[in-house]
C-alpha cells in the first residue's frame, strides 16, 4: 500500500499553492497597472507633474514603488482583462525578480533534496535486493546442496537395496538350481556272468548311474573305459579314454527321468583275465564319465566321475564260487568342481566335440 503523505503529493501541494499565489500576485499586479492607467487617462496631460515639481516634491519610497510597477507596463503597454494576463505576468515576474530568484532556487534545492532522497531510497532499495538475493542465493545453495547429499544418500540407498535383492535373487535362483536341477553320478556296479554251453566264459560288469535330481538331464552324454595292468596303477593315472568292445557302444546321449537309475555301458572281462586277477598276477580298472546340462539356462555344463578297482575272491570259474569285489580309487570321483578331469564337450553336447 502507498503511504499517503509521500513526496509526490507534497510536491504537488506546494507547486499548486505556487500557481495559486502567482495567479493572485499577477492579478493585483495587473489591477494596480489598470487602475494607474485609469487616472491618467482622466486626469490628462497636464496633471503630469514638471521636473522642477519633482524636485521641489521628491517621492517618496511608496512613489518610487509605484514607478517601478508602471515602468514594464509604460515600455510594454499591455490590455487590461484577459488578454494582457500573459503581459502582466511577465512584467509581474521582472518587477518581482528578486523574490522569483529566491523562490526559484529554494525550488530548486527542494527539488533536487527530493531527488537526493528518491536516489538514496532507490539505492537502499538496490543494495537491499542484493543483500537479499545473496542471502536466497546462499540458502538456496545450501538447499540444493542439502537436496544432493539426500538424493545421492537415497540413490546409495537403492543402490544397496538394488544389490541386496540382486544378491537375495540370486541366492534363491542358486537354492532352486541346487534343489531342482538334474544332479546324476555313479551308483554301483552290477555283475552277470556270461555261459556258453554251460560253461561260465564271461564277467559282465554294469555301470549303473542314478539322477538323484528333480529335472532330468539334457543332452547327457558318457564314456566307460577299462584295462587290466599288471600291477596298481601310478597316482598321475590321467584315466583316458580307451576303445572297450566293438560290439557295446563306447558313448552316447542319455535320458534318465528324475529320482531313476539307469545302467550304462557293460565291460566284459574272459574269466581268464578274472583268474589272472584272482591269483593277483593283473589288476582291473574301470573308470568313466558323463556330462549333461542341469535342465536350467544360463547354468554350466555338469560332469560327473567314477573309477573302481576289481578284484577276485574265489575261484573265477564257478560263478558259485567267487566273488567280485569293488573298490571305489580315491582320484577320479566326484562331481562338477571335484571332478579329476575338465569338462569335454559342449554345452547341448552337439557331436560330442571337445570344448
Amino acid at each position: 500500500m502507498r503511504r499517503f503523505a509521500n513526496a509526490e503529493i507534497i510536491l504537488g501541494f506546494f507547486l499548486g499553492l505556487f500557481v495559486t499565489l502567482l495567479f493572485v500576485g499577477v492579478n493585483l499586479y495587473q489591477a494596480d497597472h489598470c487602475a494607474e492607467e485609469r487616472q491618467q487617462s482622466q486626469a490628462g496631460p497636464g496633471k503630469n507633474p514638471s521636473p522642477e515639481q519633482k524636485v521641489a516634491h521628491p517621492h517618496s519610497e511608496d512613489d518610487e514603488r509605484e514607478e517601478e510597477i508602471t515602468s514594464y507596463a509604460k515600455a510594454h503597454p499591455g490590455v487590461c482583462g484577459i488578454a494582457g494576463f500573459p503581459r502582466m505576468t511577465v512584467g509581474y515576474l521582472d518587477h518581482h525578480e528578486g523574490f522569483f530568484v529566491g523562490l526559484f532556487t529554494m525550488a530548486l534545492f527542494g527539488a533536487t533534496f527530493f531527488l537526493w532522497r528518491s536516489t538514496e531510497k532507490l539505492w537502499k532499495a538496490g543494495e537491499d535486493q542484493r543483500v537479499l538475493s545473496e542471502k536466497i542465493a546462499i540458502d538456496q545453495s545450501i538447499n540444493t546442496r542439502e537436496s544432493l547429499r539426500i538424493a545421492s544418500e537415497a540413490a546409495h540407498a537403492s543402490l544397496q537395496a538394488s544389490q541386496t535383492a540382486a544378491a537375495q535373487l540370486a541366492q534363491d535362483r542358486d537354492a532352486i538350481i541346487v534343489r531342482e536341477r538334474a544332479y546324476f553320478a555313479f551308483q554301483q556296479f552290477g555283475t552277470i556272468h556270461g555261459f556258453e554251453d554251460n560253461i561260465l566264459k564271461w564277467w559282465l560288469f554294469d555301470v549303473q548311474w542314478r539322477n538323484s535330481g528333480n529335472r532330468p538331464p539334457r543332452a547327457m552324454v558318457g564314456c566307460t573305459s577299462y584295462c587290466l595292468f599288471p600291477e596298481m596303477i601310478e597316482p598321475e593315472f590321467s584315466f583316458p579314454d580307451l576303445p572297450v568292445d566293438p560290439q557295446i557302444p563306447r558313448s552316447g546321449k542319455i535320458f534318465v527321468a528324475p529320482q531313476t537309475s539307469i545302467r550304462g555301458a557293460m565291460i566284459r572281462v574272459p574269466v581268464s583275465d578274472m583268474i589272472a586277477i584272482a591269483e593277483g598276477r593283473k589288476y582291473l580298472m574301470i573308470w568313466g564319465w558323463v556330462e549333461y546340462d542341469d535342465g536350467f539356462e544360463d547354468t554350466p555344463r555338469r560332469r560327473s566321475e567314477f573309477a573302481a578297482i576289481v578284484t577276485m575272491l574265489g575261484k573265477a570259474t564257478e560263478a558259485n564260487a567267487a566273488h567280485a569285489n569293488i573298490r571305489m580309487h580315491p582320484r577320479h570321483n566326484g562331481t562338477d568342481d571335484e571332478c579329476t578331469n575338465p569338462i569335454v564337450t559342449a554345452r547341448g553336447g552337439a557331436d560330442l566335440q571337445p570344448v
